[in-house]
């Protein structure tokens, strides 16, 4: 494969959708760890950075603090497996990459907790809902400001490649 004038390559995609993820492990894993491995493999024999967007799924969750990026990842379903084993993939064929974890991701659109939790208060009054997690809801807007300045630092050399909890 020919490199064209690129800078950076970013995966944004990924299989999301945990419950599902549980009913289709085999597509979740082609999605998260092969399609990852994949952009990864080309990435690498292009010589384009890779930028990757992950989970803190990767974790259990047991932990009474925040985790941080050299906290050792214990996923606890097969969505948090699959992301995890795509960040491996990534390590093993791109060493310029920049793996970005981050979570509770919402925007005006689309499926998230936001979303269903303002859909339900429409419909109904009493709403049940899980109460044993802790997460920091992050916008998909500022994400995608986030890849735009990594993105930036890359092209312009200032950046250290690894993991980034966002």
């Amino acid at each position: 494969m020919k490199a064209r004038n690129y800078s950076v390559v970013i995966n944004a995609a990924a299989f999301t959708d945990v419950k599902e993820s549980e009913k289709q492990p085999e597509k979740c894993l082609s999605v998260n760890r092969d399609g990852a491995a994949n952009i990864a493999i080309v990435a690498s024999e292009t010589s384009i950075p890779m930028l990757h967007l992950s989970t803190d799924y990767v974790f259990d969750g047991h932990k009474k603090d925040y985790y941080f990026e050299q906290d050792a990842a214990n996923p606890k379903n097969v969505y948090g497996v699959s992301k995890l084993a795509g960040e491996n993939k990534i390590r093993e064929f791109a060493s310029k990459h920049v793996i970005l974890r981050t979570s509770w991701v919402f925007a005006s659109h689309g499926n998230n907790f936001l979303n269903t939790m303002v859909s339900l208060f429409n419909k109904t009054s009493y709403i049940d809902v899980v109460d044993d997690q802790i997460g920091c809801p992050t916008p998909a807007s500022s994400i995608a400001k986030m890849q735009q300045k990594e993105s930036q630092q890359i092209t312009d050399g200032r950046h250290r490649w690894g993991v980034y909890h966002y």
